[in-house]
């Protein structure tokens, strides 16, 4: 039986009813995930090409670690600016992190 993993890509906020400002900064997208990841006991993979960085917490509006609940988040605040990173780095690293989990057909 092929495995299934369950995952969830907030890319638009639900906060924010505006069709001009569904994936901008400050919209609701991380309380989404993060009313997600409690609702579903998840982690949350970060997919903010900006927020890996660590120095760029005002400018993205990176969630804070009160803010985060306690809910674990990957792929966040992890990068010096200095340093490339691309979308396969990102792959390969998202991935990695995906837990393997059987569902039922």
């Amino acid at each position: 039986m092929a495995r299934k993993t369950l995952c969830a890509i907030v890319g638009i906020s639900l906060y924010n009813t505006s069709p001009n400002n569904g994936g901008t900064t400050g919209v609701g997208k991380s309380q989404l995930s993060i009313d997600l990841a409690t609702a579903l006991n998840g982690q949350i993979i970060n997919g903010d090409s900006m927020q890996i960085y660590r120095t760029a917490n005002v400018l993205t509006n990176k969630v804070t670690k009160s803010e985060m609940c306690g809910i674990k988040h990957h792929l966040l605040d992890f990068l010096d600016p200095s340093e490339t990173y691309d979308v396969y780095n990102f792959e390969k690293a998202a991935v990695e992190r995906v837990p393997q989990r059987k569902f039922p057909e």
